[in-house]
């Protein structure tokens, strides 16, 4: 009887380490996709390094992109292997006395084929076998075995519609789990933001670059004015005429501004702006509607005063309400304005609105937050997950700072309750743990989800050593005694603890890890609810 139950917990432990493998390549496939640089690769190599990292997962080596053509409306392979080597690999061969040519890549329309099926509906669709499945029947006859293994077609979109398919093919039926549904689901909603925001940067460049032209035109034309009313002072009246005529006709705003703050002259864009002043005599009056100048530490740096103390020109972005009352961002560039004889007069103040580049840059850094969240923090419980946890735990071995223990907590009871109440139930009741764990503790102590019912604590600083764990260790039991109210339902669950010290137990991350665990089995001998120190189990 022994010898069985140790060859069962064999499997267990073997089947459990290979979904831990699995796990990490996939959260490390997760977080080089969430640092691929969108502004320093074009689309195809966005997308081959996107599947360079899907496919250091052992179950995900042959998959392939395959982007939506604007003009043909077709699905075409943009990046990995093409539909027939897909499903067949290279190693299928080739039929007798055919031509040793490569074969023309294959096109989808929307709705043809299951990878049509998928763009068109935008939702996954499985084979489970290839070899029956009646959708790959009306292939036509080649000669060369038909392929047999499980397929998942997931679409890539954005908030404008779907950008493409991902096709992952294993080479045997039946293979794909929920929780390859649920890490390609996640992988192909990254790449879609990934994709949308590359194009987002490249519409910003160009608005940009092109904003940045017209500016620069425009104080070209400005300065020539200038040289010229220096020239002949006969034709200055004239010249003066026609200048106000040129810079009328520009958009962005423009005015001249004295030593003492006096505006001296403005543009149609800033009379615009400004509600000509309404008949305010100072720039921080005409701007800002205020009555005395900006100063260094105001939210308004003063581009005035910053040309005064340097003589040079100077950049500043300045808030703002338009004549509605909506908020504005306007990037102004100041420049020294000189008099007659070259002597420092004020400055050249000119604008444009920035607001929609600003927005861009906010979201830009929104979605890189939300994304850096995903990688590092479980989305069921908000709590840090596996791996941020494995890089804190590292982070504390290296530092050798004082004793600390990790705790590796496993529910009691809980397959039980998810196969009795539904995945939603339990989803509840693994929020609720979180809840209590995390207030068990100290606030920096870590708290974490480890894998499915499993959560890990990490003590850092222990001033009396085993027995401050050990005091943890009842107070989380106790937390978890307490009954849960769920849906009008009264739950009760309890836990199995695993207490190692570091550095006493153990001084490396992995054997610290393992010395809890199997303290975390010798509790649930012990009869569950529990808690065991490895020295003891």
């Amino acid at each position: 009887m022994p010898l069985e139950s140790d060859t069962t917990y064999g499997q267990v432990s073997r089947e459990l380490n290979r979904h831990i493998v699995n796990l990490l390549d996939s959260l490390s496939a997760l977080s080089a996709l969430a640092d691929l640089p969108v502004a320093g690769l074009d689309q195809r190599e966005l997308l081959q390094q996107a599947l360079e990292a899907l496919m250091e997962n052992q179950d995900l080596e042959r998959c392939s992109i395959f982007l939506l053509e604007e003009e043909s409306g077709e699905l075409i392979n943009a990046a990995g292997l093409d539909w027939e080597d897909l499903l067949r690999g290279d190693d299928t061969p080739e039929l007798a006395g055919a031509p040793q040519q490569r074969r023309p890549p294959r096109r989808f329309r929307l709705g043809e084929g299951i990878i049509g099926q998928a763009a068109a509906a935008g939702e996954l669709v499985e084979c489970r076998s290839t070899a029956t499945d009646p959708r790959f029947k009306q292939a036509p006859q080649t000669g060369a075995p038909e392929p047999d293994g499980s397929l998942l077609c997931l679409p890539i979109r954005s908030e404008e519609g779907i950008l493409g398919v991902l096709n992952v093919f294993y080479p045997a039926p039946n293979y794909f789990t929920l929780w390859h549904q649920r890490l390609l689901r996640l992988f192909c909603t990254m790449l879609g933001r990934l994709l949308s925001n590359r194009e987002l940067f490249d519409e910003m460049e160009m608005l940009v670059e092109r904003r940045t032209r017209a500016l620069q035109e425009a104080n070209t034309g400005l300065q020539n004015e200038v040289q010229r009313r220096q020239q002949a002072e006969e034709e200055l009246a004239g010249q003066h005429a026609f200048l106000q005529t040129v810079i009328d006709g520009c958009a962005e705003p423009i005015m001249v501004i004295a030593k003492d703050h006096r505006v001296l002259w403005m543009n149609r864009a800033a009379r615009t702006i400004t509600e000509d002043g309404r008949g305010q005599e100072f720039c921080y009056q005409v701007s800002h509607r205020r009555d005395t100048p900006c100063r260094p530490d105001d939210e308004h740096p003063c581009p005035l005063q910053m040309v005064l103390n340097t003589g040079e020109a100077t950049r500043v972005v300045h808030e703002y309400c338009n004549a509605a009352g909506d908020p504005r961002a306007m990037e102004v560039l100041a420049t020294p304005f000189l008099d007659a004889e070259d002597r420092l007069a004020g400055i050249i103040e000119s604008g444009r609105d920035i607001t929609e580049r600003v927005l861009t840059e906010s979201n830009l850094r929104r979605q890189q937050e939300e994304l850096h969240a995903k990688a590092y923090y479980d989305p069921l419980t908000g709590l840090p997950n596996r791996q941020l946890f494995n890089l804190r735990l590292h982070h504390l071995t290296r530092r050798h700072e004082g004793e600390a223990a990790l705790l590796f907590i496993d529910l009691d009871g809980f397959k039980a309750i998810n196969d009795r109440h539904g995945h939603l139930f339990a989803d509840q009741l693994l929020r609720v743990v979180g809840k209590r764990l995390r207030q068990a503790v100290r606030q920096k102590d870590m708290v974490a989800r480890f894998a499915g019912d499993e959560f890990v604590v990490l003590l850092e600083s222990l001033h009396n050593g085993p027995g401050d764990a050990e005091k943890v260790a009842e107070k989380l039991l106790a937390a978890m005694a307490r009954p849960m109210n769920l849906e009008e339902q009264e739950v009760q669950i309890g836990a199995s603890i695993g207490l190692a010290l570091f550095p006493t137990d153990a001084a490396d991350p992995e054997q610290l890890l393992e010395k809890a665990d199997a303290a975390m089995f010798a509790a649930k001998k012990a009869g569950k609810h529990t808690w065991r120190h490895c020295s003891a189990s």
